[in-house]
């Protein structure tokens, strides 16, 4: 039967290899999460940029009216 040695000190943390210290691994997380968040918004105006631009291009207003007066809505 092994034993298992028991720690007496706190847990340790997880590290992410190639970093000394907990620190700059958090701060690194912190920098990548928040260029993640950037790209979010980034393709977010951009998609918002493409529907814009499909609405003016398309023009659907009178479609859109004509399916409306069918369903009774207008």
């Amino acid at each position: 039967m092994k034993l298992k040695l028991k720690r007496t000190g706190p847990n340790k943390r997880y590290r992410f290899k190639g970093y000394k210290t907990i620190k700059q691994a958090a701060r690194t997380r912190m920098f990548e999460r928040q260029r993640q968040l950037l790209y979010q918004y980034i393709f977010l105006i951009i998609l918002v940029i493409a529907v814009v631009v499909a609405c003016i291009v398309l023009k659907p207003w009178d479609k859109i009216r004509d399916i409306l007066t069918v369903f009774g809505i207008l």
